[in-house]
């Protein structure tokens, strides 16, 4: 990407490898660093709403293991 910005080809290529990674680590069940993936994907193509509900789907996944947690704690 840094060699060729204008490349339209690179960065897209970038956002589908990005995008298959972070569905990798969703199957491992590592949603954090999913996440921190599918960022990079959305920082090349802000646009992308699949990209966008991974990330969304992912962090309330987040929250409810959270609240889960803290509740099997009480």
């Amino acid at each position: 990407e840094q060699l060729a910005p204008g490349y339209l080809s690179v960065r897209e290529y970038l956002v589908k490898a990005y995008k298959f990674k972070g569905i990798e680590l969703y199957g491992q069940n590592r949603l954090q660093e999913a996440i921190d993936i599918w960022s990079k994907a959305a920082l090349l193509d802000p646009d992308n709403e699949e990209i966008k509900d991974y990330i969304k789907r992912s962090e309330i996944e987040i929250r409810k293991l959270k609240e889960l947690s803290y509740e099997s704690d009480k």
